[in-house]
């Protein structure tokens, strides 16, 4: 019930459930306990909370506000909405994944953040995860300015600058 207060995700609250379940009729088989008091029980049904989703007017104002405040995360606005890509798959992209003149994009990695902190890069979760994606003349338009930009600031910060080949590198 304090999962589902603390808005847990609908499977971990069903994993965890099923772990207790699973520990007390172990405990039963040893003789630890008669019965299992988790079988009196009956988990949470955590809520579901609807997706909601920006519709045409919203993503057409999202990209030309980005765009007018020169914001220099346009380019990740404008590959999210033109691929659906998720934020992981997005983060994990690399330049050596694109392929300019066939306009292809290899999705083959995800950026995931560790336990105990931090990040790491991951593969897909499934196999289907690893794919291309066919871009448009209009996305591999703005991929370039995205480089370019990407490419002054990476001068301006000079030493500090860690190349790790992201398209899309955090500021710091």
């Amino acid at each position: 019930n304090q999962m589902v207060k603390n808005e847990y995700g609908l499977r971990t609250v069903q994993v965890v459930h099923s772990v207790i379940h699973r520990a007390l009729v172990h405990a039963v088989k040893l003789g630890s306990i008669p019965r299992n008091p988790d079988d009196a029980t009956t988990p949470p049904k955590p809520k579901t909370v609807e997706m909601q989703f920006l519709d045409e007017n919203q993503v057409q104002q999202l990209l030309i506000t980005a765009k007018a405040r020169n914001d220099r995360l346009f380019a990740l606005y404008h590959l999210a909405i033109a691929t659906g890509m998720r934020q992981g798959e997005l983060l994990g992209l690399k330049w050596s994944d694109l392929e300019w003149e066939q306009g292809l994009l290899q999705v083959q990695r995800q950026l995931t953040i560790k336990k105990g902190g931090g990040f790491e890069f991951t593969a897909p979760k499934t196999k289907s995860g690893i794919r291309r994606i066919d871009l448009g003349q209009n996305t591999l338009r703005i991929l370039r300015e995205h480089r370019q930009q990407q490419f002054v600031q990476m001068q301006m910060a000079g030493d500090a600058w860690q190349e790790n080949d992201l398209i899309f590198p955090s500021e710091i």
